[in-house]
């Protein structure tokens, strides 16, 4: 689009020769090969622009415009020569030589790392699902307790992965988080993912409502050991996994604000320092990841494997089952709207 633009121009603009002289030239010229004495009073060379390519009109041949002045390989279109020719011969050097004006190629670089975030997110999502059905299969269905111990080894594995591909990635990206759904947005992202201390609230959750079903086989001695049969010892070192997730949740939402209120956006010299606020809500967020992984490790250890299972499988029931509400919902938003 942008090379037929200049093209077309090429008519209406004049040309070089070789001592530079500019020389203006009609498409019937072009066309019947007639040279055109140069008129001083032509207004379409404009001044100071005595360069090839024309200038163009729309920004993106501006942008190819400037490339090929950069590249010290200009066309210059014969005498003679009709538009098919002088479009030919413009496609076949832009073929042999791309251009690929900075503008353009940091745009395609953006999308492309987008591309990649939003395509890591739905693999990892994926695997999520697989992981999911198999540890409910395996927890309900069966009673090896290897294979449910290397199956919550493996979750917790997948979301490791996870965060370690996020900490590669650009933090806006991450933040900003373009490929969740608003509802998980605005309801379930702190820091872009879900708090460490849901985590915990999930636990106590399903444990109180395992004990209220099976309070009677409980009183009878019998033993379940479920979420629902958690001993002394467990509540205890739970609830000091919550205390110590909470004050490091709260630290990492200072920092954050920190970084939203502007503290030391300003560098030395007096200018706004976007890399270093960019840096810096990478590290809050690396730490938000951080602290998420350390809470179900240290969970997964408190537990034992049928536990720890049950624990595993409610924390992907509440991934998918926001996700899904935020895509119902979105869809039926959409609905409304047509």
């Amino acid at each position: 689009m942008a090379i037929d633009s200049c093209c077309r121009q090429l008519v209406a603009r004049p040309r070089y020769r070789s001592t530079g002289t500019p020389v203006p030239m009609s498409a019937s010229s072009v066309r019947a090969g007639v040279s055109v004495t140069p008129s001083p009073s032509s207004a379409i060379w404009p001044p100071g622009s005595h360069t090839w390519p024309p200038a163009c009109t729309s920004p993106v041949a501006a942008s190819y415009a400037a490339a090929a002045r950069a590249h010290s390989r200009p066309f210059v279109p014969l005498d003679g020569q009709d538009l098919s020719a002088a479009r030919h011969k413009y496609r076949r050097h832009a073929r042999d030589r791309p251009l690929h004006p900075p503008a353009l190629a940091t745009g395609t670089k953006r999308k492309m790392e987008l591309e990649a975030a939003t395509r890591r997110f739905r693999l990892w999502f994926r695997g999520l699902r697989s992981l999911r059905r198999d540890l409910r299969s395996a927890r309900w269905d069966g009673d090896d307790q290897a294979q449910l111990t290397k199956l919550v080894d493996g979750f917790v594995a997948h979301f490791s992965d996870y965060c370690a591909a996020r900490a590669e990635a650009d933090p806006v990206w991450t933040l900003a988080a373009p490929w969740a759904t608003p509802v998980e947005r605005g309801a379930a992202y702190w820091l872009a993912g879900w708090r460490p201390t849901t985590l915990v609230h999930i636990l106590y959750t399903e444990s109180s409502r395992r004990f209220e079903a099976q309070l009677p086989d409980l009183l009878l001695g019998v033993r379940s050991g479920n979420l629902g049969d958690l001993s002394p010892a467990q509540l205890a070192q739970i609830d000091e996994l919550q205390r110590r997730t909470v004050a490091e949740e709260d630290e990492l939402s200072r920092e954050m604000g920190a970084v939203q209120e502007g503290h030391g956006a300003v560098g030395a010299d007096g200018e706004l320092d976007v890399d270093g606020l960019v840096g810096r809500v990478g590290a809050v967020l690396a730490g938000a990841d951080a602290l998420r992984l350390r809470t179900m490790k240290r969970a997964v250890e408190i537990l034992e494997p049928a536990q720890a299972a049950e624990l595993l499988v409610a924390v992907a029931d509440m991934e998918i089952g926001f996700r899904e509400f935020g895509l119902k919902h979105d869809g039926a938003g959409s609905g409304r709207a047509g």
